[in-house]
Protein backbone atom coordinates (compact mmCIF):
# COMPACT_ATOMS: atom_id res chain seq x y z
CA UNK A 1 0.00 0.00 0.00
CA UNK A 2 1.12 3.15 -0.85
CA UNK A 3 2.12 5.68 1.96
CA UNK A 4 -0.02 8.64 0.35
CA UNK A 5 -3.03 6.02 0.45
CA UNK A 6 -2.55 4.99 3.87
CA UNK A 7 -2.21 8.71 4.92
CA UNK A 8 -5.35 9.57 3.28
CA UNK A 9 -7.20 6.96 5.06
CA UNK A 10 -6.27 7.91 8.07
CA UNK A 11 -7.44 11.48 7.22
CA UNK A 12 -10.61 9.87 6.27
CA UNK A 13 -10.84 8.07 9.45
CA UNK A 14 -10.66 11.20 11.29
CA UNK A 15 -13.36 12.81 9.54
CA UNK A 16 -15.76 9.70 10.72
CA UNK A 17 -14.79 10.22 13.95
CA UNK A 18 -14.93 13.92 14.57
CA UNK A 19 -18.14 13.86 12.45
CA UNK A 20 -19.30 11.46 15.31
CA UNK A 21 -17.83 13.58 17.91
CA UNK A 22 -19.82 16.53 16.42
CA UNK A 23 -23.36 15.11 16.20
CA UNK A 24 -23.27 12.73 19.21
CA UNK A 25 -22.41 15.93 21.59
CA UNK A 26 -24.46 13.43 24.37
CA UNK A 27 -21.21 10.75 24.91
CA UNK A 28 -19.27 11.71 27.85
CA UNK A 29 -15.59 10.62 27.93
CA UNK A 30 -15.12 6.96 29.84
CA UNK A 31 -12.04 5.68 31.69
CA UNK A 32 -11.15 1.84 31.65
CA UNK A 33 -9.92 2.21 35.58
CA UNK A 34 -13.30 3.59 36.56
CA UNK A 35 -12.79 2.71 39.84
CA UNK A 36 -9.17 4.35 40.23
CA UNK A 37 -11.35 7.87 39.31
CA UNK A 38 -13.69 7.48 42.20
CA UNK A 39 -14.76 11.06 41.83
CA UNK A 40 -15.35 10.84 38.16
CA UNK A 41 -17.53 7.72 38.82
CA UNK A 42 -19.47 9.37 41.54
CA UNK A 43 -19.28 12.54 43.94
CA UNK A 44 -20.00 10.44 47.16
CA UNK A 45 -16.59 8.43 45.72
CA UNK A 46 -15.44 11.52 47.68
CA UNK A 47 -14.26 10.09 51.62
CA UNK A 48 -14.68 6.62 50.80
CA UNK A 49 -11.40 5.85 52.44
CA UNK A 50 -9.79 7.81 55.44
CA UNK A 51 -7.40 10.19 54.97
CA UNK A 52 -5.91 11.99 51.98
CA UNK A 53 -6.56 10.10 48.76
CA UNK A 54 -5.05 11.34 45.38
CA UNK A 55 -4.96 9.81 42.24
CA UNK A 56 -3.78 10.80 38.72
CA UNK A 57 -4.47 9.40 35.26
CA UNK A 58 -3.05 9.23 31.34
CA UNK A 59 -5.16 7.71 28.76
CA UNK A 60 -3.93 7.75 25.25
CA UNK A 61 -6.30 6.26 22.61
CA UNK A 62 -6.84 4.88 19.07
CA UNK A 63 -3.25 5.84 18.21
CA UNK A 64 -3.67 5.26 14.75
CA UNK A 65 -5.61 8.70 14.36
CA UNK A 66 -3.72 11.81 13.58
CA UNK A 67 -2.31 13.22 16.95
CA UNK A 68 -4.66 10.66 18.68
CA UNK A 69 -7.43 11.09 21.51
CA UNK A 70 -5.60 11.65 25.22
CA UNK A 71 -6.75 12.41 28.73
CA UNK A 72 -5.18 13.79 31.86
CA UNK A 73 -6.07 13.59 35.19
CA UNK A 74 -5.99 14.87 38.81
CA UNK A 75 -8.86 14.11 41.29
CA UNK A 76 -8.04 14.35 45.37
CA UNK A 77 -10.09 13.99 48.54
CA UNK A 78 -9.79 13.99 51.77
CA UNK A 79 -11.97 12.61 54.82
CA UNK A 80 -12.89 14.64 58.13
CA UNK A 81 -13.98 12.10 61.35
CA UNK A 82 -14.80 15.44 63.19
CA UNK A 83 -17.68 16.77 60.60
CA UNK A 84 -18.40 13.30 59.04
CA UNK A 85 -17.79 14.70 55.46
CA UNK A 86 -15.42 14.93 52.74
CA UNK A 87 -14.08 17.25 50.72
CA UNK A 88 -12.73 16.21 47.04
CA UNK A 89 -11.05 18.68 43.91
CA UNK A 90 -10.85 17.24 40.79
CA UNK A 91 -8.96 18.37 36.91
CA UNK A 92 -9.79 16.87 33.57
CA UNK A 93 -8.29 17.74 30.58
CA UNK A 94 -9.43 15.60 27.07
CA UNK A 95 -7.65 16.42 23.66
CA UNK A 96 -9.29 15.00 20.32
CA UNK A 97 -7.08 14.68 17.79
CA UNK A 98 -5.27 17.73 18.57
CA UNK A 99 -8.60 19.63 17.32
CA UNK A 100 -10.74 19.71 20.13
CA UNK A 101 -9.62 19.96 23.99
CA UNK A 102 -12.16 20.09 26.97
CA UNK A 103 -10.76 21.10 29.55
CA UNK A 104 -12.91 20.71 33.64
CA UNK A 105 -12.26 21.70 36.90
CA UNK A 106 -14.46 21.32 40.16
CA UNK A 107 -14.92 19.99 43.42
CA UNK A 108 -17.18 17.90 45.50
CA UNK A 109 -18.33 17.21 49.03
CA UNK A 110 -19.83 14.11 50.61
CA UNK A 111 -21.64 13.32 53.53
CA UNK A 112 -20.88 10.16 55.51
CA UNK A 113 -23.79 8.10 57.55
CA UNK A 114 -22.64 5.85 59.88
CA UNK A 115 -25.37 3.12 59.94
CA UNK A 116 -23.58 0.59 61.70
CA UNK A 117 -20.12 -0.91 62.65
CA UNK A 118 -19.82 -2.16 59.02
CA UNK A 119 -22.11 0.22 57.42
CA UNK A 120 -21.73 3.55 55.44
CA UNK A 121 -24.18 5.87 53.82
CA UNK A 122 -22.43 8.64 51.17
CA UNK A 123 -24.36 11.24 49.85
CA UNK A 124 -22.86 13.42 47.40
CA UNK A 125 -22.96 16.48 45.29
CA UNK A 126 -20.19 18.24 42.90
CA UNK A 127 -19.84 20.74 40.51
CA UNK A 128 -17.40 22.33 37.96
CA UNK A 129 -16.24 24.77 35.37
CA UNK A 130 -15.99 23.30 31.90
CA UNK A 131 -14.21 24.61 28.86
CA UNK A 132 -14.41 23.52 25.43
CA UNK A 133 -12.32 24.42 22.63
CA UNK A 134 -12.28 23.36 18.84
CA UNK A 135 -9.08 24.67 16.88
CA UNK A 136 -11.62 25.47 13.56
CA UNK A 137 -8.56 25.82 11.40
CA UNK A 138 -7.80 21.87 11.23
CA UNK A 139 -11.17 21.05 11.17
CA UNK A 140 -12.05 18.79 8.14
CA UNK A 141 -15.39 19.14 6.07
CA UNK A 142 -17.03 17.44 3.33
CA UNK A 143 -16.73 19.74 0.84
CA UNK A 144 -12.88 19.63 1.29
CA UNK A 145 -12.80 15.75 0.17
CA UNK A 146 -12.61 14.67 -2.99
CA UNK A 147 -12.45 10.59 -4.32
CA UNK A 148 -9.42 11.59 -6.54
CA UNK A 149 -7.31 14.45 -4.99
CA UNK A 150 -8.02 13.97 -1.39
CA UNK A 151 -7.67 17.07 0.91
CA UNK A 152 -8.23 19.89 -1.37
CA UNK A 153 -8.91 23.95 0.04
CA UNK A 154 -11.26 25.79 1.53
CA UNK A 155 -14.87 25.52 2.81
CA UNK A 156 -18.21 27.18 2.94
CA UNK A 157 -19.40 25.76 6.74
CA UNK A 158 -18.35 27.85 9.56
CA UNK A 159 -18.61 27.28 13.30
CA UNK A 160 -20.57 30.24 15.57
CA UNK A 161 -17.92 30.06 18.18
CA UNK A 162 -14.84 28.59 19.15
CA UNK A 163 -15.44 27.85 22.67
CA UNK A 164 -18.28 26.59 24.55
CA UNK A 165 -18.26 27.79 28.28
CA UNK A 166 -20.86 26.30 31.16
CA UNK A 167 -21.38 25.09 34.53
CA UNK A 168 -21.91 21.16 35.39
CA UNK A 169 -23.21 19.64 38.64
CA UNK A 170 -23.77 15.86 39.46
CA UNK A 171 -25.20 14.07 42.63
CA UNK A 172 -25.04 10.64 43.58
CA UNK A 173 -24.99 7.93 46.47
CA UNK A 174 -22.64 5.12 47.41
CA UNK A 175 -23.61 2.73 49.93
CA UNK A 176 -20.52 0.38 51.19
CA UNK A 177 -20.65 -2.24 53.30
CA UNK A 178 -19.33 -5.49 54.78
CA UNK A 179 -19.47 -8.88 56.60
CA UNK A 180 -17.75 -11.64 57.91
CA UNK A 181 -18.19 -15.19 57.52
CA UNK A 182 -15.77 -17.97 58.87
CA UNK A 183 -13.91 -15.11 60.68
CA UNK A 184 -13.36 -13.88 56.33
CA UNK A 185 -14.33 -10.45 55.81
CA UNK A 186 -15.72 -9.63 52.77
CA UNK A 187 -16.87 -6.25 51.06
CA UNK A 188 -18.89 -4.40 49.33
CA UNK A 189 -19.32 -0.43 47.70
CA UNK A 190 -22.48 0.02 45.45
CA UNK A 191 -23.82 3.24 44.04
CA UNK A 192 -25.85 5.29 42.27
CA UNK A 193 -24.93 9.12 39.86
CA UNK A 194 -26.61 11.33 37.89
CA UNK A 195 -24.61 13.80 35.62
CA UNK A 196 -24.68 16.91 33.65
CA UNK A 197 -28.24 17.95 36.27
CA UNK A 198 -27.80 21.32 34.57
CA UNK A 199 -28.08 19.94 31.19
CA UNK A 200 -25.94 22.63 29.68
CA UNK A 201 -25.70 23.86 25.93
CA UNK A 202 -22.64 23.00 24.62
CA UNK A 203 -23.11 23.49 20.87
CA UNK A 204 -20.76 25.32 18.69
CA UNK A 205 -23.14 26.10 15.89
CA UNK A 206 -25.51 27.87 17.91
CA UNK A 207 -27.74 24.95 18.35
CA UNK A 208 -30.02 23.45 21.21
CA UNK A 209 -27.95 20.65 21.76
CA UNK A 210 -28.16 20.50 25.91
CA UNK A 211 -26.13 18.06 27.12
CA UNK A 212 -28.26 15.05 28.39
CA UNK A 213 -28.17 13.55 31.77
CA UNK A 214 -26.48 10.72 32.49
CA UNK A 215 -26.80 7.90 34.52
CA UNK A 216 -24.40 5.65 36.66
CA UNK A 217 -25.05 2.48 38.50
CA UNK A 218 -21.36 0.62 39.61
CA UNK A 219 -20.41 -2.34 42.07
CA UNK A 220 -17.25 -3.48 43.13
CA UNK A 221 -16.76 -6.10 45.92
CA UNK A 222 -13.62 -7.76 47.50
CA UNK A 223 -14.35 -11.69 48.23
CA UNK A 224 -11.89 -13.49 50.50
CA UNK A 225 -10.45 -16.95 48.85
CA UNK A 226 -9.19 -18.72 51.14
CA UNK A 227 -8.26 -22.68 50.94
CA UNK A 228 -6.82 -23.52 54.08
CA UNK A 229 -8.76 -23.76 56.80
CA UNK A 230 -5.79 -23.84 59.23
CA UNK A 231 -4.13 -20.42 57.54
CA UNK A 232 -5.19 -17.41 59.85
CA UNK A 233 -4.86 -14.69 57.13
CA UNK A 234 -6.14 -14.28 53.13
CA UNK A 235 -4.28 -13.28 50.56
CA UNK A 236 -5.94 -14.13 48.00
CA UNK A 237 -9.13 -12.07 46.55
CA UNK A 238 -11.86 -12.18 43.96
CA UNK A 239 -13.46 -9.17 43.10
CA UNK A 240 -16.64 -8.84 40.83
CA UNK A 241 -16.81 -5.12 39.27
CA UNK A 242 -19.64 -4.01 37.36
CA UNK A 243 -20.74 -0.45 36.09
CA UNK A 244 -23.82 0.65 33.58
CA UNK A 245 -24.45 4.19 31.78
CA UNK A 246 -27.43 5.44 30.23
CA UNK A 247 -27.46 8.83 28.27
CA UNK A 248 -29.63 10.09 25.94
CA UNK A 249 -30.69 6.49 24.67
CA UNK A 250 -26.85 5.22 24.98
CA UNK A 251 -25.81 2.57 26.98
CA UNK A 252 -22.63 1.15 27.93
CA UNK A 253 -22.36 -1.99 30.40
CA UNK A 254 -19.04 -2.71 31.95
CA UNK A 255 -18.46 -5.92 34.21
CA UNK A 256 -15.45 -8.66 35.02
CA UNK A 257 -13.47 -9.75 37.77
CA UNK A 258 -10.37 -8.96 39.38
CA UNK A 259 -7.63 -10.95 40.91
CA UNK A 260 -5.34 -9.50 43.74
CA UNK A 261 -2.78 -11.66 45.81
CA UNK A 262 -1.06 -8.86 47.50
CA UNK A 263 1.27 -6.90 45.91
CA UNK A 264 -0.39 -7.35 42.53
CA UNK A 265 -4.01 -7.48 40.92
CA UNK A 266 -5.09 -8.15 37.22
CA UNK A 267 -8.42 -8.45 35.75
CA UNK A 268 -10.28 -9.21 32.59
CA UNK A 269 -13.41 -6.84 31.84
CA UNK A 270 -16.01 -6.65 29.00
CA UNK A 271 -17.60 -3.63 27.38
CA UNK A 272 -20.64 -3.39 25.19
CA UNK A 273 -23.47 -1.08 24.60
CA UNK A 274 -26.72 -4.42 24.14
CA UNK A 275 -27.11 -7.47 24.55
CA UNK A 276 -29.03 -8.33 21.44
CA UNK A 277 -27.79 -6.31 18.61
CA UNK A 278 -25.66 -7.71 16.17
CA UNK A 279 -24.32 -4.19 15.75
CA UNK A 280 -22.95 -3.77 19.50
CA UNK A 281 -19.67 -2.40 20.01
CA UNK A 282 -17.55 -4.81 22.26
CA UNK A 283 -14.42 -4.15 23.51
CA UNK A 284 -12.05 -6.15 25.63
CA UNK A 285 -10.35 -4.68 28.58
CA UNK A 286 -7.32 -6.19 30.15
CA UNK A 287 -5.57 -4.48 33.31
CA UNK A 288 -3.29 -5.09 36.35
CA UNK A 289 -1.16 -3.45 38.86
CA UNK A 290 1.38 -3.14 41.71
CA UNK A 291 0.29 -1.91 45.52
CA UNK A 292 3.16 -0.85 47.60
CA UNK A 293 4.58 1.25 50.32
CA UNK A 294 6.52 5.25 50.30
CA UNK A 295 7.83 5.42 53.53
CA UNK A 296 5.52 4.74 56.99
CA UNK A 297 2.29 4.48 55.73
CA UNK A 298 1.89 5.92 52.56
CA UNK A 299 0.22 3.26 49.80
CA UNK A 300 0.38 3.87 46.33
CA UNK A 301 -1.45 1.85 43.69
CA UNK A 302 0.26 1.80 40.07
CA UNK A 303 -2.47 0.61 37.47
CA UNK A 304 -2.35 -0.23 33.67
CA UNK A 305 -4.88 -0.95 31.42
CA UNK A 306 -5.41 -2.21 27.70
CA UNK A 307 -8.55 -1.56 25.89
CA UNK A 308 -8.72 -4.52 22.94
CA UNK A 309 -11.50 -3.27 20.51
CA UNK A 310 -13.30 -5.92 18.72
CA UNK A 311 -15.67 -3.90 16.71
CA UNK A 312 -16.26 -0.23 15.38
CA UNK A 313 -13.51 2.08 14.29
CA UNK A 314 -11.39 1.34 16.93
CA UNK A 315 -10.16 -2.02 14.98
CA UNK A 316 -9.18 0.44 12.24
CA UNK A 317 -7.90 2.65 15.37
CA UNK A 318 -5.85 0.68 17.53
CA UNK A 319 -6.74 -0.13 20.94
CA UNK A 320 -6.11 2.20 24.22
CA UNK A 321 -3.77 2.72 26.66
CA UNK A 322 -4.48 3.40 30.10
CA UNK A 323 -1.84 4.37 33.38
CA UNK A 324 -3.08 5.50 36.70
CA UNK A 325 -1.36 6.67 40.08
CA UNK A 326 -3.03 5.99 43.48
CA UNK A 327 -1.76 7.21 46.50
CA UNK A 328 -3.26 7.70 50.02
CA UNK A 329 -1.92 9.20 52.82
CA UNK A 330 -4.08 7.23 56.14
CA UNK A 331 -2.74 9.99 58.47
CA UNK A 332 -3.77 13.18 57.14
CA UNK A 333 -7.15 14.49 57.96
CA UNK A 334 -9.28 17.30 58.03
CA UNK A 335 -10.04 19.16 61.30
CA UNK A 336 -8.81 16.58 63.10
CA UNK A 337 -8.67 18.34 66.33
CA UNK A 338 -11.66 17.34 69.45
CA UNK A 339 -14.38 19.43 69.41
CA UNK A 340 -14.55 21.24 72.72
CA UNK A 341 -17.19 19.20 74.22
CA UNK A 342 -16.29 16.04 76.17
CA UNK A 343 -19.23 14.15 74.99
CA UNK A 344 -18.03 14.32 71.19
CA UNK A 345 -16.64 11.04 70.21
CA UNK A 346 -15.27 11.35 66.69
CA UNK A 347 -17.44 9.11 63.92
CA UNK A 348 -15.21 6.52 63.16
CA UNK A 349 -16.48 4.94 59.35
CA UNK A 350 -16.25 1.98 58.12
CA UNK A 351 -13.12 0.95 56.30
CA UNK A 352 -12.31 -2.50 54.55
CA UNK A 353 -9.89 -4.08 56.66
CA UNK A 354 -8.91 -7.33 55.01
CA UNK A 355 -5.54 -8.51 55.65
CA UNK A 356 -2.95 -8.90 52.99
CA UNK A 357 -5.31 -7.21 49.95
CA UNK A 358 -5.18 -4.19 47.75
CA UNK A 359 -8.08 -2.07 48.41
CA UNK A 360 -9.54 -1.33 45.03
CA UNK A 361 -13.16 -0.27 46.55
Amino acid sequence: MRKGNLQWKKWLLLVAVLMCFLRLDAQDPAFSQFFAQRIYLNPANSGSESGLNVSVIYRYQWREIPGGFTTYGFSSDIRSTRLSSALGVYAWQTREAKIFTTTQVGGSYSYIIKLSKMVNWHIGIGGSYVNKHVDASKLLFSDQLDPEDGVTGGTSAQLITDKVNYFDLDAGTLLKFGWKYNNLLFHNAVGFAVHHLTQPNNSFINLETDLPIRYTVHYGGMFPMNFNNKKKKTEFYLSPVFKFDYQAGLKEFNYGFFNSYDPIYFGVFYKHNSFFNQKSTKTLIFTGGYSGYIGEGVNYILGYSYDFNLTGVGTKAKGVHEITLRMRFPEIELLNKPLNSKSYKPQKCYDFGGKNTIKLF
